[in-house]
């Protein structure tokens, strides 16, 4: 009569354990489910703000890079079918030099639209403004090199271009479609203490090249 009791004790209690893993079971495959639902979330989120940060500041979708070629060569590809825009800048490097640093840095420089175009690569400044037309001296920095190098706006650094060493004064912190992957020559992964990117207004960079009339 006393094995009974205990049988269905011993059972009662196997039930229980098979219960508490049945539910830890569930537990797991409810928080898995709700990881997979939360990353596929936030990569569609991703997905939909680099596409509008993209369409916003006009990231071009074809690109050419050339020794030296008219600005008129610009109108001609305009008028190609299927072409909605065009957009001609210059590029250029220079040795940037930043107080209390180590060693210098490589900055990719770039021309800004002339005052009032638009232009395609648009910068966007999270903080300070463009630089003034007329001002050559003024240029826009990166916000990881500027965060590197603890640089605000007022700060200046001395450039290397085209063998003439001067200096230019940071009046803004911006960011660009293009170099959201800001690798410079010989890097395989950024180092954004030793590459960064520069933007001048044009006049200024069409006299550091001699690219006046060119692009």
């Amino acid at each position: 009569m006393n094995a009974l009791p205990a049988l269905d004790r011993k059972l009662l209690r196997d039930l229980w354990h098979i219960r508490m893993q049945v539910i830890a079971i569930a537990v797991v495959i409810a928080c898995g489910v709700a990881t997979v639902v939360m990353a596929r979330g936030v990569l569609t989120s991703l997905a939909l703000t680099l596409d509008a940060y993209y369409e916003r500041q006009a990231f071009g979708e074809v690109f050419s890079h050339l020794t030296r070629a008219p600005v008129s060569a610009a109108r001609r590809i305009a008028a190609l079918p299927g072409v909605a825009s065009v957009d001609h800048r210059i590029a250029g490097r220079a040795i940037i030099e930043v107080a209390g640093a180590q060693r210098p840095a490589i900055g990719q420089l770039m021309s800004l639209p002339e005052f009032g175009a638009r232009g395609l690569n648009r910068v966007f400044l999270r903080s300070g403004r463009l630089p003034r037309s007329g001002n050559a001296g003024e240029a826009v920095i990166s916000e990881s090199f500027a965060n590197a190098h603890r640089l605000t706006p007022g700060s200046t650094v001395l450039a290397v271009l085209n063998g003439k060493r001067r200096e230019l004064r940071i009046v803004g912190i911006g960011l660009s479609p293009e170099f959201i992957y800001a690798v410079g020559p010989g890097q395989i992964i950024p180092d954004d203490s030793a590459f960064g990117v520069l933007w001048l207004e044009r006049a200024a960079l069409e006299a550091a090249f001699d690219l006046r009339g060119a692009a």
